[in-house]
């Protein structure tokens, strides 16, 4: 790890931590105080750097904060450094990426997915590894998505972990005669609580997002939590199930089941999963849905629409007994997120590990903790800083994930299976046909 001079300054942040998801809001107030830790620039005439740094999250209010403090406060530190922030549109961003790519040149600091987004990408990449030294052990699994899956370097430091549950609406569950606190653990049970819904509420059983057709990749993920084992996990990621594998087909015959017995909401063909169909169930419109664990479409959110006590969640529904026995012993399928990394055309790359190294650090994760509410992907913060029990329960059950299959799935196949998954979603096809597109498309890579 590089050495460092060091000087302390302290500063207080008053953190104020409101959540409300699945029980009675929560206030907590922590007054910490942070040590940041810089080089002593002042003391010598610096080159002027300028660093460019991209992303597709600082136009969203909540992460807002999070952006402008870092950057503000890593300028202070480092006065030589002038960073640049260049918001990109999220529908854009990999596009924009891609013709960086092309060109050989682009920004010095970028967002990233973890997973497949990164490792499609990882030749291009800084490694971190030397720079970061035994700061790596502080972070919670870094080879889950932000490493090399060739030589195990981490290329990328994340700022959340992000995964799929699924929240329900209480309210609609006592109408439908349900009893609200005691969610679906089967599938079986599943087919029972929606049949309920549909026949005694006016509200849809699901809402999905059809139109840009990643319903299916995160409903899908949790189909795949509950049918793979972490040795059908690691064949997974190694691409050695093929898709009319019984593990793959069933889970395009529970998508197509779902929509047969009408499930999801009225014209969930021609709506978005960002923001139409979690809209939808925030508005109160349908009963379940799968939704995020980090920063948007997640605990917070929810509970902000409906109310705290009105919110529910549970991780999965058991699909086979002789896999899952009980619904405690599936994975929460969580892993990646987003994080931030170098790319090898930076003519200033020891300044821009730095800017990284500040975007993940603790203080930093906790302004965006704050304003985003998101799972923190370190494990040196204050577990008793985490009030909310929706958090605390999603953070217990991380000590059991899996990578989601939809982070890990190379994205040719992903857009397949996308578009398979709109076709079953309107109808057009059964899943038998389906499956064998997906063999045929594998086929043909």
């Amino acid at each position: 790890m590089r050495s460092k001079t060091i000087f302390l300054t302290l500063v207080m942040l008053t953190i104020t931590l409101v959540f409300t998801a699945c029980a009675q809001p929560a206030t907590q107030t922590v007054v910490q105080e942070v040590v940041v830790t810089a080089t002593p620039e002042s003391e010598a005439v610096m080159e002027p750097v300028t660093l460019t740094m991209w992303d597709f999250k600082s136009g969203d209010p909540v992460f807002a904060p999070y952006t402008s403090w870092a950057i503000e406060q890593f300028q202070e530190i480092h006065p030589n450094v002038t960073v640049e922030l260049v918001p990109q549109p999220n529908n854009e961003y990999y596009n924009l990426l891609g013709a960086a790519i092309a060109a050989g040149e682009g920004p010095d600091v970028i967002l990233i997915h973890g997973g497949t987004r990164l490792t499609e990408r990882q030749d291009l990449m800084i490694p971190l590894d030397d720079y970061i030294g035994d700061e790596a052990d502080k972070f919670i699994n870094l080879q889950n998505g932000w490493a090399n899956d060739e030589t195990g370097e981490i290329l990328s430091l994340p700022i959340t972990i992000q995964g799929f549950v699924y929240y329900y609406n209480k309210n609609i569950f006592t109408e439908a005669g349900l009893d609200p606190e005691k969610p679906p653990t089967t599938w079986d049970e599943l087919v029972a609580t929606c049949d309920a819904i549909i026949a005694n509420t006016d509200k849809s059983c699901f809402t999905a997002g059809g139109k840009e057709a990643h319903g299916m990749q995160f409903y899908g993920s949790l189909y795949a939590a509950s049918m793979f084992t972490a040795e059908d996990h690691a064949e997974f990621l190694a691409g050695e199930i093929p898709y009319d594998d019984p593990r793959m087909s069933r889970q395009l015959e529970l998508w197509y089941d779902a929509s047969q017995r009408g499930w999801w909401q009225e014209g969930v063909a021609s709506e978005t999963t960002y923001m139409d169909s979690h809209d939808n169930f925030s508005a109160g419109r349908a009963a379940i849905t799968q939704g995020l664990i980090s920063d948007i479409a997640h605990w917070k959110m929810f509970g902000d629409y409906l109310g705290a006590n009105n919110v529910g969640m549970f991780k999965n529904v058991v699909i086979d007994p002789d896999v899952y026995a009980t619904v405690e012993d599936i994975p929460i399928a969580a892993g990646g997120g987003i994080g931030w990394s170098v790319p090898n055309w930076s003519e200033h790359p020891d300044e821009a590990v730095q800017l990284v190294e500040f975007l993940a650090s603790p203080e930093a994760q906790l302004v965006l903790f704050n304003s985003a509410a998101t799972i923190i992907p370190r494990n040196d913060i204050d577990a008793n800083l985490i009030s909310d029990p929706a958090a605390k329960q999603i953070n217990e059950w991380l000590a059991n994930a899996e990578m989601p299959t939809f982070y890990v799935t190379p994205t040719d196949l992903n857009a397949e299976w996308k578009r398979q998954s709109s076709l079953l979603l309107l109808g057009e096809i059964t899943p038998e046909e389906a499956t064998q597109a997906m063999v045929n498309f594998a086929a043909s890579r």
